[in-house]
């Protein structure tokens, strides 16, 4: 918690070796992205994905994960990066309300322009079928 407080500090403090490690990093720009989709895949199985291709990737690229699965623990527990993008079946339950098509293309259009991928990885189903499958309404003007 003192980490956050000195985020949010308006006065400066003394950063300690250890404080100076956990300096907060979004992109770091000395490893390419590679982007690992993890769609439509039985959750058993995200942990060991993420364990093969962490194995595969991890020293060479910054992994960035993007799921549709809403238990996050898997990649929480291995401390990856990770996105999340709602699955079908959430999809389908709000399909009368929300134009999905439109929303998961604009959604990744912002995740690679966010992360700017060397390298794209699929597991289940890819990006373009995940969008091609989704719900989508008009909306009447």
């Amino acid at each position: 918690m003192q980490g956050l407080r000195s985020l949010f500090s308006r006065r400066p403090e003394a950063e300690t070796a250890d404080e100076a490690k956990r300096e907060l990093c979004v992109h770091d720009k000395k490893k390419p992205v590679v982007i690992v989709s993890i769609f439509a895949v039985e959750q058993e199985m995200i942990d060991e994905i993420i364990a093969v291709t962490s194995k595969r990737y991890s020293k060479t690229s910054r992994l960035v994960f993007v799921t549709d699965c809403a238990d996050f623990s898997a990649f929480m527990k291995r401390g990856v990066v990770f996105e999340y993008l709602p699955s079908n079946i959430v999809q389908k339950l709000h399909s009368d309300t929300m134009p999905w098509r439109t929303y998961l293309q604009h959604r990744w259009d912002l995740l690679l322009s966010k992360w700017q991928p060397k390298k794209i990885l699929a597991y289940g189903q890819n990006i373009e079928r995940f969008i091609e499958n989704a719900p989508d309404i008009e909306f009447s003007k």
